[in-house]
């Protein structure tokens, strides 16, 4: 018996320009509309929107559209703020959120749910390009990556 097929998942699609975003349920601490974006003083990071005030915090807001050098689009406007927990042990960053183009969407995935897509071009911060039931375009995004990424900024972020 194969228990790799009996494994579930939970997982939200996260919308963003461009494509979708394949994230464990489990690193996320919230979704939430956006209240205001908080600018950083010369900051030289494009991927870096600035600083949100979440939960009496202050976090890190990513511009994964940037970071993966998507195509420019225009602002969407159902935006929906999606606030991930980090990774790291240390916990250098406990929390950090990006923005989704429109209101995510949670999915149950199995293995055989979920399939590679030919390499096509290669994004930094993208694990791998998938099909997930009916959706093309889905990522799933190196969050060691990203969090990298907002480590090496942290001069900034204070």
């Amino acid at each position: 018996m194969d228990s790799n097929k009996d494994t579930i998942v939970r997982s939200l699609l996260i919308p963003i320009r461009g494509g979708k975003l394949l994230v464990p349920s489990a690193i996320i601490a919230e979704v939430t509309s956006l209240r205001g974006i908080e600018e950083i003083p010369e900051n030289p990071y494009d991927w870096l929107d600035g600083i949100i005030h979440w939960r009496g915090q202050r976090i890190p807001l990513l511009n994964v559209e940037k970071v993966l050098a998507l195509p420019p689009s225009k602002k969407p406007k159902r935006q929906r703020l999606v606030v991930l927990y980090g990774l790291e042990i240390g916990q250098t960053i406990p929390f950090y959120a990006l923005l989704a183009s429109d209101i995510p969407r949670t999915l149950i995935l199995t293995e055989d749910s979920l399939t590679t897509i030919g390499e096509g071009k290669r994004h930094s911060g993208i694990v791998f390009h998938a099909k997930v039931q009916d959706e093309e375009n889905v990522w799933l995004p190196d969050l060691n990556y990203l969090e990298q990424l907002l480590k090496e900024s942290s001069s900034v972020l204070h």
